[in-house]
Formats: C-alpha cells, structure tokens, sequence
C-alpha cells in the first residue's frame, strides 16, 4: 500500500528537477540588452564562432574568434578555462547554439545571445570594425529599389554564406525561377556586404524574401521557407 505515496514523490520530484532545469536552460539565452550588460564583467570569456572575415567586418568588443566551422575549433577551445563562463555569438544565432552545446558536453558554463549579432545591430550597441576590413556598406537604398523594379516580377533573397537555412533554400529557389522561364528574376543579397542596406530595410534577421511585382512589393517572409509553400506564393502573383 505504501508503493503509491512512493511513486507519486518520486513524480513530484522529477516535475521540480524537470522544472529547474528548463529554467535553466531557459536562462542560457539572452536578449542582445541582456547579453550587453553581462560582458563587462571579468573571469568570462567573449566568444565569436564567425569566421574570420566575418569578424573582421565587425565583432564585439575583446572578443576571441574561434570559427565554428574551423577544422581546429576543438583544439582551440580545448586552450580556454571551463571555469570561466562563456558568452557566445555568431551572425543569427545557429552556429553559437550548436557550438555552445558541444562546449556545455564539454564542461562549459554557456550562455548564448539570441538572434545573434543582427539583433546586436538592431539594438543599436557598438561593435568593433577591423581597419584592414573592406568596405561592407554595399547597396544604397537607390540602388536597391532600382533593382525592384530591374524586371516585372522579381525575387530578392537576403542571405549570407555562413546561414544554414539560405543554403538549404537556394537550390529550390534556383529551381523556381528556371521553371518560370524568366517570368521571374531572383536577386541575391548577401547581408554581410550590404550592412547599411539591411539596417535601412531593418532586416536583422535572414533568411529574409521580399517578392515585387512591377517594382511594388506583394509578399515577404524571414525564416526558413520550404519549396511548395514558396512556389504556391510565386504562382499566386504571376
């Protein structure tokens, strides 16, 4: 009789441990406000996982960088204290999340800025610009919407070479416009040489899709965008 009030304890406690750590977890992503007012401390570690062209163009303050998708990213984060916390970022937010969770296997305390250092950008906070940097201003605003209007109906493709979901997308969206056999024109974006483009158009986050029919603009989407929905939307304004 006693085997009840045992298991429904037993319940009790693993819905409390559950609830402690999904407040934990919870606590390990931070708005880039949040992300700002906790790096100032010392003993934590300021981490880029970009690449390096990528962080020359413009990164965070004594931050390191160690690419993500560098061949000795283990070698070099084998190098830093598991002590000290770590405040991790990337473009948008995907490779400091599965970075942090191979470091968090590794004994590190990590904490992740979300939306990463676009939504930085949108916030209006300082990064640093490397003097041997080229010029990442691209685009005007002009030149842009010349491009709008540079064909009938056209497709605008805001990406960047590091963003998981715009490779996952070009090919089906090559494919679209080779099906409608130049009814439709796309136009590649690439967001990390057209910074001043993207803040003008407040884009902080890619993929981002704008379609224009005779230089108005009739749909857009941010986020990933799977192949039958996007054809159904090019179909739906041919």
């Amino acid at each position: 009789m006693k085997v009840f009030p045992f298991l429904l304890a037993a319940a009790i406690v693993f819905m409390g441990l559950s609830h402690i750590e999904a407040q934990n977890d919870a606590n390990y992503l931070m708005s880039a406000t949040e992300f700002s007012q906790k790096i100032d401390k010392k003993g934590q570690i300021l981490l880029d996982v970009r690449t390096p062209s990528e962080y020359e163009s413009g990164h965070l303050a004594n931050s390191i960088n160690i690419d993500w998708n560098g061949s000795d990213f283990d070698q070099q984060i084998s190098k830093l204290d598991s002590k000290e916390a770590v405040y991790i970022y990337c473009l948008s937010g995907g490779r400091s999340h599965t970075a942090a969770e191979k470091m968090r296997s590794k004994g590190f305390t990590v904490y992740e800025m979300e939306g990463g250092i676009l939504q930085w950008r949108k916030a209006g906070l300082p990064e640093v610009v490397d003097e041997k940097a080229p010029s990442t201003n691209g685009l005007t605003l002009k030149q842009f919407e010349d491009l709008t209007k540079s064909h009938p109906y056209v497709l605008i493709d805001f990406n960047a070479p590091w963003c998981g979901p715009c490779k996952k997308m070009k090919p089906y969206i090559e494919q679209i416009e080779k099906d409608m056999k130049g009814e439709l024109k796309v136009i590649y974006i690439n967001t990390d040489n057209n910074k001043e483009l993207a803040k003008a158009l407040k884009i902080y986050s890619i993929p981002y899709l704008q379609l224009y029919r005779n230089g108005k603009m009739k749909w857009e989407n941010m986020g990933l965008t799977d192949k039958k929905y996007l054809t159904q939307v090019v179909n739906d304004f041919r």
